[in-house]
Order: C-alpha cells, then structure tokens, then sequence
C-alpha cells in the first residue's frame, strides 16, 4: 500500500485534553476527525505524501495527497522516510 507514496515523516504528538483536531489543512476535503482515537496520552503521527498527476482540465485539482496514519506511542524520535533509489 505505502509503495505509491513518495515518502513520509513520523513525529510525536501529546494530547493532554482528550481531543486533537487540525485546524485546518489547505484543500483538505472536509475536517479531520479526532487523531486522539484513544482519548489523552502519547501518539506518533505519520505523514505520507505523493505528488498526483497534473489535469489540464481541471487547473484547481489538487497536487498532491497526503495520508494521516495516528498510533499511540511514547518515541520522542522524528523519522523521515524516503523511498530508495
């Protein structure tokens, strides 16, 4: 699955209230919902991005996709993933 993405950064996120919702996200679909699935405590938070293919018919059409993977997790370590080659 993660192979069509062109590479991805992990990094830890805290949530003490119970909640965590991004504010906003240029030309997101619609709102997030809740990253913290397991209510406060430690998480890391994985981004995934790929690059999509330009459409001369549609210039507002988006250019890139990204992919929000959120697991618990105490790893104060940010990793940046790159694919090979």
């Amino acid at each position: 699955m993660f192979r069509r993405w062109r590479g991805a950064k992990t990094q830890a996120i805290t949530v003490g209230a119970g909640r965590h919702t991004s504010h906003k996200i240029s030309g997101a679909a619609g709102p997030l919902p809740d990253l913290a699935v397991a209510g406060p405590g430690h998480y890391r938070l994985r981004v995934h991005a790929r690059t999509l293919p330009w459409d001369e018919n549609d210039p507002d059409a988006p250019l890139e996709e990204h992919l929000l993977v959120v697991y618990p997790g105490r790893s104060t370590d940010k990793v940046v993933y790159r694919p090979r080659g």
